[in-house]
């Protein structure tokens, strides 16, 4: 898997640079507090600006959430 720095160059070289941010861990961490008090009732999750999916792949470490629809974009 690539570094944060290596698709950010990446995403430069190819005059894709929209700035794209990566979530940190912090992010994750409290978004998952919140959904795991409506994890009954949220059935699907849209990322918008989902860069590489780390939002996801951080998420998805947890059981509650591997049933859940993930969708993402990214307009890079």
């Amino acid at each position: 898997m690539k570094t944060v720095n290596q698709l950010v160059a990446e995403i430069k070289e190819n005059g894709q640079d929209f700035e794209w941010y990566p979530t940190t861990s912090e992010i994750v961490s409290a978004l998952a507090t919140k959904l795991k008090i409506w994890h009954r009732t949220v059935y699907s999750i849209l990322d918008v600006g989902c860069g590489n999916g780390g939002f996801f792949e951080k998420l998805c470490k947890d059981e509650k959430f591997k049933n859940i629809k993930k969708y993402g974009i990214e307009k890079s």
